[in-house]
């Protein structure tokens, strides 16, 4: 093997070595951006639900705070009831 051979298949090695890392960075940067979405995208769907689950309990407290009202004036009324009839 002479020595323009050599350098000649040197220099393959390398142009093949530069190609396949140029592959390999492609690669991690198309991971990287499918990562970035997959996040965005369940970021979204957290916010969406949480949003879904406060509506929910903000109904839930309403509904507890409307029947515990009514139970307070009930109880109220039965007990100025039996005072009136104590006395």
């Amino acid at each position: 093997m002479d020595s323009s051979t050599r350098q000649g298949g040197i220099q393959q090695l390398l142009a093949a070595e530069q190609e396949a890392q140029h592959i390999v960075n492609a690669s991690r940067n198309e991971k990287m951006a499918r990562l970035k979405q997959a996040k965005e995208e369940a970021e979204k769907d957290v916010a969406e639900y949480r949003a879904h689950m406060e509506a929910q309990f903000q109904r839930k407290v309403v509904e507890v705070n409307t029947k515990s009202s009514f139970l307070y004036h009930c109880l109220g009324f039965a007990s100025l009831q039996l005072i009136s009839v104590v006395f």
